[in-house]
């Protein structure tokens, strides 16, 4: 990699919103990083496997409880699957409904929301678990925090100027990455006419002022952004997780959740809370950081 590559990859870096505390997984403290594949399914196992065993143990429940698991990923599928390696990992049921997601982008959680609740209209009374890369969240009558309202999906992949937006591929050395092309902006107007949604600083504050958004209504997306980094789908629960913590969310509140991916695609998930949020700020991913945000 050559010296301007390193200085512009330093200065998109320095502008991208993120702070000191951002996690950055081990291979991409390489120059070049490292992207073979036995990096990528270690960084799965250090990073999946610890968040679904807090999960259980949090929950009370066993593997075996689990109806349906459903994983995603936008830029890793490994053949076996990612749900199938959790489900190996933990012993789960053999007639356990597991799905693994890729190449959604930050759309992915709130799609996989969707999915679970079309299969919950045929399981009743089960439990599923989503996975969304860095954190999880579960379905569960006596033990939810939040009750599925309504879902909402719309795409515009039929459009070739939007299709091309933001487009994984090699580039002429070989690196794989994701080309963001200049109209990804208007693109992304154009596609949340209906929904509304979060990818990364830029958009983030594009949608805020199209919709004359103050700083405090767009403060959980850009701490998140700001503590770790852009998560891709999993940042909807970062950024839920920070409002619980604030203690913003109370019971009978609902929350309007928007995912955006390639595609380029939107969902909107609103949810209810369902009981009394207490306590987050001393436990989940804010426990060690909340006091020092928002940024003064």
């Amino acid at each position: 990699m050559d010296k301007q590559s390193i200085t512009f990859m330093t200065k998109i870096l320095n502008q991208s919103g993120q702070s000191d505390e951002t996690y950055i997984p081990p291979a991409l403290h390489y120059i070049p990083p490292k992207s073979d594949y036995q990096e990528v399914i270690s960084e799965v196992h250090m990073v999946l496997f610890p968040v679904f065993e807090d999960l259980l143990a949090k929950t009370k429940l066993t593997p075996r409880d689990i109806d349906v698991l459903i994983v995603n990923c936008s830029g890793f599928c490994p053949a076996p699957s990612l749900s199938s390696i959790i489900v190996n990992k933990f012993r789960m049921r053999e007639d356990i409904k597991s799905y693994t997601i890729s190449g959604m982008g930050c759309s992915a959680s709130a799609l996989a929301i969707d999915i679970t609740q079309n299969i919950f209209k045929s399981l009743k009374d089960s439990i599923a678990v989503v996975l969304s890369t860095e954190i999880l969240s579960t379905e569960s009558k006596n033990r939810a925090k939040y009750e599925l309202v309504k879902t909402l999906r719309t795409q515009r992949a039929y459009d070739d100027k939007g299709y091309f937006s933001a487009y994984r591929e090699e580039d002429s050395d070989g690196y794989t990455g994701v080309t963001l092309k200049r109209n990804l902006l208007e693109t992304a107007g154009e596609t949340l006419r209906s929904n509304i949604t979060i990818l990364g600083r830029a958009v983030i504050n594009e949608i805020g002022q199209g919709l004359n958004l103050g700083e405090s209504d767009m403060e959980a997306a850009l701490m998140t952004l700001h503590r770790f980094g852009n998560q891709s789908s999993s940042s909807l629960w970062y950024e839920l997780a920070y409002l619980e913590a604030k203690e913003r969310v109370k019971r009978g509140d609902k929350v309007w959740m928007l995912g955006m991916g390639s595609g380029p695609k939107c969902i909107s998930i609103i949810w209810e809370c369902i009981r009394p949020i207490c306590g987050e700020a001393q436990r989940g991913p804010w426990a060690d950081s909340i006091d020092g945000y928002p940024l003064g």
